[in-house]
């Protein structure tokens, strides 16, 4: 699957190739539709959480690829892969989902010497309707895989995976 971004480089006209290619366009973003998610929101949305306080996105890949995705070199490239573009961007569609549409307020992304190859740390500060949210995650290293969003209010909630504590 390639990203609509990857399309063109016009990002006005991302609609216009989509459309000009006649076909059916699918993205996956499985937060679309998960009970922990569906969760969180109705939640937020009846107040029970209260307001919310801070809200962060942590990612630690002791490898990317993972071990699991080696064979799929691609997604060790700059070109079409990296964790930012095949993990971030779920989180990003969630935290919009979430909060409201996401203005970047700063952000950094480190690479290795081989210009190749996709990212190996990056940082980044959005603003989702007013609600801070704070991005980190790099690849390498030691300690077990981490892919977190947790999010603190009154009654604080953390999402691994697909569920909620």
């Amino acid at each position: 699957m390639k990203s609509l971004w990857e399309l063109t480089s016009d990002r006005a006209g991302h609609g216009q190739c989509v459309e000009d290619a006649g076909v059916v366009n699918v993205v996956n973003f499985p937060f679309a539709d998960a009970q922990a998610i569906n969760f969180i929101e109705a939640n937020l949305s009846d107040g029970t959480v209260g307001d919310v306080t801070g809200v962060d996105v942590r990612l630690h890949f002791t490898s990317w690829p993972r071990v699991w995705q080696k064979t799929a070199r691609w997604l060790s490239l700059r070109e079409q892969g990296g964790f930012i573009r095949e993990v971030v961007s779920h989180y990003i569609y969630l935290v919009e989902r979430l909060f409201g549409s996401a203005k970047v307020l700063d952000a950094s992304v480190q690479f290795p010497e081989d210009l190749s190859l996709c990212e190996t740390h990056f940082m980044a500060s959005l603003d989702c309707g007013g609600q801070y949210i704070s991005l980190s995650g790099g690849s390498g290293g030691v300690g077990p895989d981490i892919v977190e969003f947790t999010f603190g209010a009154r009654n604080p909630h953390s999402a691994h995976g697909t569920g909620i504590s």
